[in-house]
């Protein structure tokens, strides 16, 4: 019996080994590779040690011409990938998988039906509920949700399938420059791809007021193209700015400020030391849709502790705040939370309430009660009391 392990991020690579490490499942034999970066040969990888796994897949070059971000497979085209991963997926028993709502790793699942699933969720995604409506039968195949605690106070969503795993915080004193982080907004369908590029512009502006040296850490998925924008709309500050890749990152050590959209990175670096800012996140937050979008729930929990324009949130009201979002974003996977997350609602300050959540959505939940006038409006339209015409209406 052996391991399948499925990963796309350097970070979801340091997850793997810290799992295996902590003897969660086999050491896995054979790995398989993606990236969704437009450009995918362009794009940063998982740096994997020569020798660590027996054999690592490119799937980019196994799907090609299809992009594995964009790849949803049939019956036909999985039965063809089933014919060139066949030697390696004799035996296997375990199944660790980078974001199970990925397509490529839910294909993945299929087959191999029989083998138990190792979730792997190195990001703030890891605390809520799935990002689209699972089956019930593959919820029942997932032994473990693995993540790191960036959040170390909070329960995540997934009770006892949840495995936290300590975060490694940057070392040394904060030195004397400031850290530009990117995000992959415009891969995961959240803006456009010139909306990033202005807001990874105004953060390098911002870092700009700051003294010492700038470095900038773009987001691996951003084409070359924009990057190579970026530079030139900051070119007034390009003396001052050096512009890296995540190997690099690791070695710089933890800056004096950090600024950044939604990296999750910010929380271990104000951890470390660093004062950290956070670009445009309540804008974003306040426009993005639908409700159920999976960046919903990291974006407030990154908002609840890292927002400039009142203090963080208490682990209480935090806790709060994640058991009701869990259900919120997704009733259909726990039904039966609904009535711990009525009770959480109840705990949150007005403040919480109205920041994070749409009334609306609350109400059709059942979550809280209508406005009595509302009510009585909606009784009044559904009855035929507002629309009857008056000459109608007088001689009835």
């Amino acid at each position: 019996m052996t391991t399948l392990a499925a990963i796309r991020t350097g970070a979801g690579l340091r997850l793997l080994r810290a799992a295996v490490s902590r003897s969660g499942f086999q050491h896995p034999r054979t790995v398989l590779t993606w990236s969704d970066a437009m450009i995918p040969e362009l794009a940063g990888r998982p740096q994997i040690v020569a020798g660590e796994f027996e054999e690592v897949v490119d799937l980019n070059g196994l799907l090609a011409p299809f992009h594995p971000a964009q790849w949803d497979p049939g019956d036909l085209e999985l039965s063809l990938l089933a014919a060139l991963l066949e030697p390696r997926m004799v035996g296997v028993d375990t199944l660790v998988v980078e974001d199970l709502d990925h397509k490529v790793a839910r294909a993945l699942t299929r087959l191999v039906p029989g083998a138990a699933i190792h979730v792997l969720q190195p990001g703030l995604d890891a605390y809520g509920p799935p990002a689209i409506r699972r089956e019930a039968a593959l919820d029942h195949r997932v032994a473990a949700h693995w993540y790191f605690e960036h959040l170390p106070q909070l329960q995540p969503a997934s009770g006892g399938l949840a495995r936290g795993l300590p975060l490694e915080l940057p070392r040394g004193r904060p030195g004397e420059w400031t850290l530009v982080l990117g995000s992959d907004l415009a891969g995961a369908g959240a803006i456009t791809a010139t909306a990033e590029l202005d807001l990874l512009v105004e953060a390098i502006r911002l870092a700009a007021a700051e003294a010492g040296p700038i470095r900038v850490l773009p987001s691996p998925s951003m084409p070359p193209a924009l990057v190579a924008q970026a530079r030139w709309r900051c070119r007034e500050w390009e003396a001052r700015l050096e512009w890296g890749e995540a190997a690099a990152a690791r070695r710089w050590g933890t800056p004096s400020v950090a600024i950044g959209v939604d990296a999750v990175e910010l929380l271990a670096l104000q951890r470390a030391g660093a004062r950290v800012h956070t670009v445009g996140l309540s804008r974003l937050l306040s426009a993005l849709t639908p409700y159920q979008h999976p960046l919903r729930l990291p974006w407030i929990l990154l908002d609840s502790q890292l927002r400039e324009d009142r203090a963080p949130v208490s682990d209480e009201v935090a806790q709060d705040l994640l058991d009701t979002l869990s259900y919120v974003i997704r009733p259909e996977w726990r039904p039966e939370r609904a009535e711990r997350a009525v009770a959480a609602l109840a705990r949150l300050p007005e403040a919480e309430r109205r920041r994070y959540f749409w009334r609306l959505r609350l109400e059709r939940l059942g979550l809280v009660p209508p406005p009595a006038r509302r009510h009585q409006l909606w009784h009044q339209v559904r009855t035929g009391g507002l629309v009857r015409p008056r000459r109608r209406a007088a001689l009835e």
